[in-house]
């Protein structure tokens, strides 16, 4: 049970680390507009300026409600696997 929520802590952790990236890339994908890693500093500061800090995180309790599960099943089958094999 233990690597079960440590799993699922580490991915919420990753996930929420990469979010505003994501967000900027889904903002990309339903526009017109070419994808450039040089304008992705001032898409994200017009974001901010227009929608606050947490704007960058919208979208992202659903990504987390599926992430965290799915980490935490993932770690503790392998930490699972890794006991059995180890013995």
């Amino acid at each position: 049970a233990r690597s079960l929520v440590a799993g699922g802590l580490a991915g919420i952790g990753a996930k929420a680390l990469v979010a505003p990236l994501d967000r900027t890339k889904i903002l990309y994908q339903v526009t017109n507009e070419p994808y450039s890693m040089t304008k992705l500093p001032r898409l994200m500061r017009r974001i901010v300026e227009a929608e606050g800090l947490f704007a960058l995180w919208r979208g992202n309790t659903a990504t987390m409600l599926k992430v965290f599960p799915y980490a935490g099943i993932q770690f503790m089958t392998f930490d699972a696997c890794k006991r059995a094999f180890l013995r």
